[in-house]
């Protein structure tokens, strides 16, 4: 069966999704015409899986990194500039021809406004519009921007988070199936955690053993979904 898969919303819960990336990328799940499609923070594993970048090791202490900005009194909140200096901390362990690997593949949701509009972005003309529209895509207002973004590379004018309406995203070609990656349970056909992920865990930047315990149970879940055992590299540290 041929297999794309789509990257839910996850708030900071995005580990269960880096957990089952990893284990996509080390058993090779991804053919030459896969398509990967996220909305939010899911961008983090799909961006990491559509550039090639090692999931487990450089990737997963990236975004780590970029998480551990997100401090202060309230912590990842109503700190806009924060947010997204921390977004230039993840896009370091992007490969410079990162837009190029990334176009075709990777597919964005993105909310337009005024009219709340879904429109996905799966062309990169360079690497400026990738993370405009990796921006974009995770833009909760208060958050990772005042109110919204403005997608000057891409052109797609003001933009905000794409978990608003982008959380269903699938293939569509014929023959094609996807793989629903979500944080939540309830619904056949996803492949969620086998737990429910505390409030806590979705929306503040918890410790680094906790996000690893989220990183190790998602690849674990992929491992039952997808099938197989779960006797390669070992997520829980972090540095495989």
């Amino acid at each position: 069966m041929r297999c794309s898969f789509s990257f839910s919303g996850a708030l900071y819960a995005w580990p269960f999704h880096c957990g089952v990336a990893a284990y996509v990328q080390e058993r090779g799940l991804l053919g030459p015409e896969s398509r990967l499609y996220a909305a939010s923070s899911g961008a983090v594993a799909a961006a990491l899986l559509a550039c090639g970048v090692d999931v487990l090791g450089a990737g997963t202490e990236a975004a780590f990194a970029a998480n551990d900005e997100h401090t202060g009194r309230l912590g990842p909140y109503l700190r806009p500039s924060a947010v997204l200096r921390s977004l230039e901390t993840f896009a370091r362990v992007l490969p410079p021809d990162a837009h190029e690997r990334a176009s075709g593949v990777l597919h964005l949701a993105v909310t337009r406004l005024p009219r709340f509009e879904l429109r996905v972005v799966s062309h990169f003309p360079t690497r400026a519009a990738l993370l405009d529209g990796l921006v974009a895509t995770m833009a909760i207002p208060g958050h990772g921007v005042p109110f919204a973004h403005r997608t000057r590379a891409l052109g797609l004018g003001w933009c905000i988070d794409g978990g608003l309406r982008g959380n269903r995203l699938a293939d569509d070609r014929p023959g094609w199936h996807t793989v629903r990656v979500a944080t939540r349970g309830g619904a056949p056909g996803r492949l969620a955690p086998g737990r429910r992920i505390p409030m806590r865990m979705r929306c503040l930047v918890e410790s680094r053993p906790e996000r690893l315990g989220w990183l190790r149970h998602g690849y674990e879940r992929a491992a039952e979904y997808l099938g197989g055992s779960t006797g390669g590299s070992d997520p829980s540290r972090g540095d495989a």
